[in-house]
C-alpha cells in the first residue's frame, strides 16, 4: 500500500509534463495548418505551374543548367557550360545558386521544370510566412506572430517580387534573412548553442540565395547584433557576432570569388546602362504609399504599383499607441529598432538619398532603390504584428477583419500578366532563347561575359554541332580551323567541361577550344601544365602546341583564390563544430523564453482566419479570374481605350495606332520632366 501512495504523484509528474508537450505539439501543428490555408490566396496564381514576370524565363534557364551540370557530376558548376550562345558562361562563379538546387528535388521527383520551379515559389512563400511567425511570435506572442506572417506574405512588394520578377532567389534570400533574425534572438537570449548553428546555417543560405538581399541583409543583422549588445550586453552580442561571422566564412566558397573576380567580367553591365542605373528609379512617397490599381490585362505593359500595404501601415502606427505593458525593455527596443530600419531603408528608396548612394560602395549594384522596400515590408510587418495584438486588448473579433483587409488589399498583385509557359528546354533551346531574347548567358547586360571576349561570335556558330549532337548534347570543342594541314586527330574525347585529345602534326600550331577563355581553365600537354591564352576578338581558348604526336587535356577547374576560398569555408565549418562542442558541454538552465507581451489567437478567431482565405481563393479562382470586376478589367474595347484624356486615331504605316494619350500631370515647371502616358494599338500582318 506503501509504495502505491508514494508512486501516485510520480505518475501525475509525468503525465503533467507529457499533457503539456502534446498541447503545444497540437497548437504547432495547427498554426501551420492554418498558415498553409492562410496564404492560398497568395499562392493560387502558381497551381498553373507556369512561370511569371520578367526574370522568370531566366531563372528557368538557370536551374536547367545546374540540373545538366549536377547529372553530369559536377556538384557546384561556376562554368555554365552551354549558356553564352554555347561557349560557355561563368554565371555560378558570380550568381548565388542555391535557391535552384532547391527546385531539383521536385524536378526529379517527376514533375516537369516549370511546375517544380512554381512549387518551389510557392515553398518559399510558405517558408518566408513560417520564419516570420516564429520570430515574432517570440518577440511579442503567437498572435502578433500569425499576423506579422500574413502582412509579411500579403504585402504588396512580396507578391510584386513573386509574380512580377519570379524571383526565387530574392524570395529564398529574404525568407533566410528573417530566419537568422530569429536564431540570433533566440541565441542571444538562451544562449544555446543550436541556435547558433542555426544562425550560422541561416546566414550562409542568405548569402547563397540572393546576391542583393546578402548585401542589405548582412548589414541589417550586424545592427540586430549592436540591438542584443544594448539588451543582453557585449558577451551576448559577442557569441552572436561570432557565429554570424561563422555564417559569412561557410558560404567564402562563393563570395570571395564573386567579388575579387568580378574585374574578370563586364560587371560594369549590371549598373552602367540608362535602364540599370539608380538615378532613373527612386520613388517619391507618393509612388510608396499608391493605392492599388485595378489590374488591365488587355495591356501589355501594365506597371503594379511599387508600394507598401495601407493595413500594415496603419497596423505598425497602431502598435505606436502608448501602454503600461509596453514598458518591457525588448519590446520597445524592438519597437524602435524595427521602425528605425523601416525608415532608413525607405528612405533610400527616396530621392533624397542619393548622396548616399554616390558615396556609399557598392550602392551602384543595388541598380534599383526600390528593392529597399521588400526588407521594409517585412520590418512594417514585424510592427504590423505588434499593432495587432495592441488591437486585440479589446478583443480578437478584430483580427479576420484586419486579416481580410490585407488580403484584398493585395488582390490586384494577385493577376500576374506576364505568363510564360515552357517545356524542359534542352541547351540547344537554350541557345536558342539567348538568340531570340539578347538575354546572354541569362543575364539582362551580358554583365558576366568574360573580359576577353571583345566581339560576340556568331549566333548561329555551334548550332549544328549540338544539333548534331543529340540527345546529351557534348559537342566536339575542338575547333577544326586551328588545325594545321596533315594534322590527325587520333583520339577525341569531351565532357561538359574538359576535353581530351591525342594528335598528331608536322609542324607546331596553335589549337583553340570553342570555349570562352576565363580564369580556371587548365591545360595539359603530355601530363605537363600547358599555358592557355585568350585568342583573338572572340576570346576563346587557345594554346601552343610543338610538333609532334602529344595528349591535350583541357579542363575547368579553380584559381587559387577559389581554393582559399573553400579553404576558409572549411576552416568554418570546423571552427563552428569546435565551438558547439565546447559550448554544449556546459550545462545551462533552459531560460524563460515566453514573449514579454502578447498572447495566444483563440482557435475561432485562427479558423474564421482560414475560412476567410479559402473563400477568397474560391472566389478569386471561379469569378474574379474569369470576368472583369473592379480588380481585373480593361479598358480597351478592341479599337480604343475608355477615359482616355486625347483620344487619336493616327495609323503608322499600317502596323501600328496611337489610340490617344494621358497627361498625368498638365502643368509642370520649365526644368521639369513631362509625363506623357501613350496608347498604342499593333495591328494584325
Amino acid at each position: 500500500m506503501g509504495a502505491e501512495k508514494r508512486s501516485a504523484p510520480l505518475k501525475g509528474a509525468l503525465r503533467f509534463p507529457f499533457n503539456l508537450m502534446m498541447k503545444a505539439t497540437f497548437r504547432s501543428l495547427l498554426v501551420l495548418i492554418v498558415l498553409g490555408f492562410g496564404i492560398l490566396p497568395a499562392l493560387q496564381p502558381l497551381f498553373s505551374g507556369q512561370l511569371f514576370g520578367t526574370d522568370g524565363a531566366l531563372h528557368f534557364h538557370r536551374v536547367a543548367q545546374l540540373e545538366r551540370a549536377l547529372r553530369s557530376g559536377i556538384l557546384y558548376p561556376r562554368w555554365a557550360p552551354d549558356l553564352g550562345l554555347g561557349f560557355g558562361f561563368p554565371l555560378f562563379n558570380y550568381y548565388a545558386p542555391l535557391s535552384y538546387y532547391f527546385v531539383l528535388p521536385l524536378r526529379w521527383m517527376g514533375f516537369s521544370l516549370s511546375t517544380a520551379f512554381s512549387a518551389s515559389l510557392g515553398l518559399a512563400l510558405w517558408g518566408l510566412a513560417l520564419a516570420m511567425y516564429l520570430w515574432v511570435r517570440d518577440l511579442w506572442g503567437e498572435l502578433a506572430g500569425i499576423v506579422a506572417a500574413f502582412a509579411a506574405i500579403y504585402a504588396p512588394t512580396t507578391l510584386n517580387y513573386v509574380y512580377q520578377w519570379s524571383a526565387l532567389p530574392g524570395m529564398e534570400g529574404l525568407l533566410w534573412l528573417v530566419f537568422t533574425f530569429w536564431s540570433l534572438w533566440r541565441l542571444a537570449v538562451s544562449e544555446q548553442p543550436r541556435f547558433g548553428v542555426l544562425t550560422a546555417l541561416g546566414c550562409a543560405a542568405m548569402i547563397l540565395s540572393h546576391n542583393v538581399t546578402a548585401l542589405i541583409g548582412i548589414a541589417l543583422l550586424l545592427a540586430y547584433v549592436a540591438l542584443c549588445a544594448l539588451l543582453y550586453g557585449p558577451r551576448s552580442a559577442l557569441r552572436a557576432g561570432c557565429f554570424l561571422a561563422s555564417g559569412i566564412g561557410l558560404s567564402a566558397f562563393f563570395w570571395l570569388p564573386a567579388f575579387f573576380e568580378k574585374n574578370f567580367v563586364h560587371i560594369y553591365q549590371l549598373y552602367s546602362p540608362s535602364v540599370f542605373d539608380y538615378h532613373n528609379h527612386f520613388r517619391s512617397l507618393r509612388e510608396i504609399l499608391a493605392s492599388p490599381r485595378p489590374v488591365d490585362y488587355a495591356q501589355a505593359n501594365f506597371a503594379f504599383p511599387v508600394s507598401l500595404g495601407w493595413v500594415q501601415a496603419a497596423l505598425a502606427l497602431i502598435a505606436w499607441w502608448p501602454l503600461s505593458a509596453l514598458i518591457r525593455r525588448e519590446v520597445r527596443a524592438h519597437r524602435w529598432a524595427l521602425t528605425l530600419a523601416t525608415g532608413v531603408l525607405v528612405g533610400l528608396v527616396l530621392p533624397i538619398s542619393l548622396p548616399v548612394w554616390e558615396r556609399v560602395p557598392l550602392m551602384q549594384f543595388f541598380q534599383f532603390p526600390w528593392r529597399f522596400l521588400i526588407p521594409a515590408s517585412l520590418g512594417l510587418a514585424a510592427l504590423a504584428g505588434l499593432g495587432a495584438t495592441v488591437l486585440a486588448r479589446r478583443g480578437q473579433t478584430w483580427i479576420p477583419l484586419v486579416v481580410g483587409g490585407m488580403m484584398i488589399f493585395a488582390l490586384p498583385w494577385l493577376f500576374p500578366l506576364r505568363r510564360v509557359p515552357q517545356s524542359d528546354p534542352s541547351p540547344l533551346d537554350q541557345i536558342r532563347f539567348e538568340m531570340e531574347s539578347g538575354l546572354l548567358g541569362t543575364t539582362a547586360a551580358g554583365e558576366y561575359l568574360p573580359i576577353w571576349v571583345q566581339e560576340i561570335p556568331s549566333p548561329e556558330a555551334l548550332l549544328p554541332l549540338y544539333e548534331a549532337a543529340a540527345p546529351d548534347y557534348i559537342i566536339p570543342r575542338l575547333d577544326p580551323a586551328s588545325l594545321p594541314a596533315g594534322a590527325r586527330i587520333l583520339e577525341a574525347r569531351y565532357g561538359l567541361t574538359q576535353a581530351h585529345l591525342a594528335l598528331e602534326s608536322e609542324q607546331p600550331f596553335r589549337i583553340r577550344f570553342l570555349w570562352y577563355f576565363f580564369p580556371g581553365w587548365q591545360g595539359w600537354l603530355d601530363g605537363q601544365p600547358l599555358p592557355l591564352e585568350p585568342d583573338g576578338p572572340h576570346g576563346l581558348i587557345a594554346a601552343d602546341i610543338p610538333a609532334g604526336r602529344h595528349t591535350v587535356t583541357v579542363v575547368f577547374g579553380e584559381t587559387p583564390l577559389r581554393r582559399w576560398a573553400w579553404r576558409l569555408s572549411g576552416i568554418s565549418g570546423v571552427l563552428l563544430l569546435l565551438a558547439v562542442l565546447w559550448t554544449g558541454r556546459r550545462r545551462r538552465e533552459t531560460p524563460d523564453l515566453s514573449p514579454p507581451f502578447g498572447g495566444s489567437f483563440s482557435l475561432g478567431v485562427l479558423g474564421t482566419c482560414a475560412l476567410l482565405a479559402v473563400g477568397l481563393t474560391v472566389v478569386k479562382t471561379l469569378y474574379l479570374d474569369r470576368y472583369d470586376n473592379p480588380f481585373r478589367r480593361t479598358l480597351f474595347d478592341g479599337r480604343q481605350v475608355r477615359g482616355v484624356d486625347v483620344p487619336l486615331e493616327v495609323n503608322f504605316g499600317n502596323q501600328m495606332v496611337l489610340m490617344g494619350y494621358d497627361l498625368p500631370t498638365p502643368a509642370v515647371r520649365a526644368d521639369e520632366p513631362l509625363e506623357v502616358i501613350l496608347y498604342w494599338r499593333v495591328l494584325p500582318p
